[in-house]
């Protein structure tokens, strides 16, 4: 997995697993490429510099790609997930619950 963050302020862009890489033809057109000769990615439609390479003719926005380890990023989202279910159970729900002496922590 690779966070793509911009190289200008920082922000992060996103995440992909595969990265689409790309280089400038000799006509101005971009076009798919191995990652040694990529010149820069496309990611959500949008052309990227990458930094560090040769920058491609009309292309303003520069980024760099970081391999994340995508499994804490995945634990993080489930952990929210399963927060976020917990929350929308009813109060009578909770209320029964609690009456035949069951928490919420033995149901999750």
């Amino acid at each position: 997995m690779y966070k793509i963050t911009s190289a200008s302020d920082g922000a992060d862009l996103g995440m992909t697993e595969a990265p689409v890489y790309i280089m400038q033809a000799a006509n101005g057109c971009f076009v798919l490429c191995p990652e040694p000769e990529a010149q820069g990615i496309c990611f959500a439609g949008t052309v990227y510099n990458m930094l560090g390479r040769q920058a491609m003719t009309g292309v303003e926005n520069t980024v760099m790609l970081e391999p994340v380890d995508a499994g804490e990023l995945q634990a993080a989202a489930n952990t929210a997930i399963r927060d976020a279910d917990a929350m929308n159970v009813d109060q009578e729900y909770r209320l029964t619950l609690l009456e035949l002496g069951i928490t919420d922590d033995e149901l999750l």
